[in-house]
């Protein structure tokens, strides 16, 4: 009896499997100022937040997560001039729910503000500056290194377990790139036997 072998090619599951661990891997969510209250005044100092953010390394992807009391606060995405005048009136976006998540989906600097001009005065208020990808040597861009791990917390004023981040992957997603990763180590063993 003559023994068949499967059709499909192990370049399919070669990509399958990778297709499936990197769209499982979104980036990480970073808690504003590291703990859970930080958007509100009074603050530790005028410029806390901003020596918190200068410790991270943010990239596209990741997830900034604003919580505060909404009854007496909002955060507005600004352009620098607002973000240095701490103009409350503009074109912004505004996030107002008390929980709120802002998806970082290109490079460069976002400018936050307090929807209290008085206390974007105090010194609530925050530029976070996202990675850009880096170029190949051929020149075209390449995305920046997916990572399971955590990154390491750089220097800071704040305690060291607020320049934590946490992984923006939930249960299911986690068990689909084990998954993925077992398929892709079977299907290679597979096929080598063959």
């Amino acid at each position: 009896m003559a023994s068949s072998s499967p059709n499909v090619s192990p370049i399919f599951f070669i990509i399958f499997s990778l297709f499936l661990l990197i769209s499982c891997c979104k980036g990480f969510e970073f808690v504003v100022g590291g703990n859970k209250d930080q958007w509100k005044v009074p603050l530790q100092s005028p410029d806390s937040l901003n020596r918190w953010a200068e410790a991270q390394r943010f990239r596209i992807g990741d997830t900034l997560v604003f919580k505060y009391d909404n009854s007496t606060e909002s955060v507005h995405l600004v352009n620098e001039e607002d973000y240095l005048a701490c103009k409350t009136l503009g074109n912004h976006t505004i996030l107002k729910d008390g929980h709120s998540k802002f998806h970082l989906m290109n490079s460069g600097p976002f400018h936050f503000i307090s929807g209290s001009q008085g206390h974007c005065q105090m010194g609530l208020k925050l530029v976070v500056v996202v990675m850009s990808p880096r170029p190949a040597a051929n020149g075209t861009l390449l995305s920046p290194p997916i990572s399971l791990a955590l990154p390491s917390p750089g220097p800071s004023a704040l305690s060291p377990s607020t320049n934590q981040a946490v992984p923006y992957t939930s249960g299911t997603e986690f068990i689909s790139v084990i998954m993925g990763l077992g398929s892709f180590i079977g299907y290679m063993i597979i096929f080598e036997l063959m």
